[in-house]
């Protein structure tokens, strides 16, 4: 199945609208305290000119390659080194997910259908990845490595997913991207028009005294 037929199934999924509604309410009220606007301005990455969410996503999503990395490299030798290496790393992509899903959420709140929809469940796909990450750093804790590296497996497959449908809100919804067309001005001085011809076009344009006595 393709990215975009995914994609379409998403938004013609109307059972979502209400909750979608709700949530996008629910996160405008959070923003309603004095000073408000500045935590705003401050997760979308107004102070960066550039949109805060899309560079903290490759925090978790870096840490949690590593420990994919690790966690092979732990189960075919008996160095304990690994292990920790693995572990840390799920702990600080778990950190990271906490500032990318406040971003995340703060340019969701602000965008209209079909990309909502698309954004909610792009959402609810990485708040999946981070209750599987979570659950596999507490096994880790516990003595369970092997189901731990289980359901890391799992959480980076459904981060993968949710990836996806993060590029389709990007390149193909524009979602944090600038609408406006660019203006192409020219890097160095080009000539536009030669002086005689400017004397013959001021022949043509009434002078200021001209215009106000007509």
């Amino acid at each position: 199945m393709s990215n975009d037929r995914v994609v379409r199934n998403i938004e013609q999924q109307e059972w979502l609208k209400p909750a979608e509604e709700s949530l996008q309410k629910v996160v405008h009220k959070v923003f309603g305290f004095r000073g408000g606007r500045q935590v705003k301005n401050f997760l979308h990455g107004t102070w960066i000119g550039h949109p805060l969410h899309v560079i903290l996503t490759d925090i978790p999503i870096g840490a949690w390659t590593l420990a994919i990395a690790f966690d092979a490299l732990d189960s075919m030798s008996a160095r304990r080194q690994y292990s920790v290496a693995a572990d840390t790393a799920v702990a600080f992509g778990l950190a990271g997910a906490v500032g990318a899903a406040a971003a995340g959420l703060t340019d969701w709140q602000a965008i209209d259908p079909p990309a909502r929809r698309v954004g909610l469940v792009h959402g609810l796909l990485n708040v999946a990845s981070v209750a599987l990450f979570g659950c596999s750093l507490l096994a880790r804790r516990r003595g369970g490595r092997t189901t731990g590296r289980g359901l890391a497996a799992l959480g980076y497959a459904v981060s993968v997913a949710a990836a996806r449908l993060g590029g389709n809100l990007v390149y193909e919804q524009k979602v944090g991207v600038d609408h406006s067309a660019p203006e192409g001005l020219p890097g160095e001085f080009t000539p536009v028009l030669s002086e005689s011809d400017l004397d013959r076009v001021n022949q043509f344009v009434p002078s200021t005294m001209e215009r106000r006595s007509c």
